[in-house]
């Protein structure tokens, strides 16, 4: 790692990794101040999960793409850690709903928010 602009693709892979996980926390507290296992759930904790799921994907995805480019064509080699965590990354995107799925429910949550406020 003396190359700086390797030394920046880690850091803005740990920038990332903290992102994700500081706003997962964040969010993990305002859904059990809610009542995590409530019946029925709080109405503001589908925008929460919609949250957590666009900033954790999107981190994950960006942090394998650049750890590909740190390792270069190697990175690609089927078999590598890199390339697994990137096709892992890519397809963890689709199951639960496309980002722009997860956008509608953001914004919905926001106006619900604001009608009732």
């Amino acid at each position: 790692a003396d190359l700086q602009a390797v030394q920046h693709l880690i850091a803005q892979m740990d920038l990332d990794t903290y992102q994700a996980r500081a706003t997962s926390l964040v969010a993990q507290a305002e859904l059990d101040q809610m009542g995590a296992f409530s019946i029925p759930l709080s109405r503001e904790a589908p925008r929460l999960i919609s949250l957590v799921k666009v900033i954790n994907d999107e981190a994950f995805y960006r942090v394998a793409d650049r750890a590909v480019q740190v390792h270069g064509a190697a990175g690609l080699a089927i078999g590598t850690p890199e390339e697994k965590l990137f096709r892992v990354a890519r397809n963890l995107r689709i199951p639960a709903g496309t980002t722009e799925i997860q956008y509608n429910a953001i914004s919905r949550g926001r106006f619900r928010e604001k009608l009732s406020g």
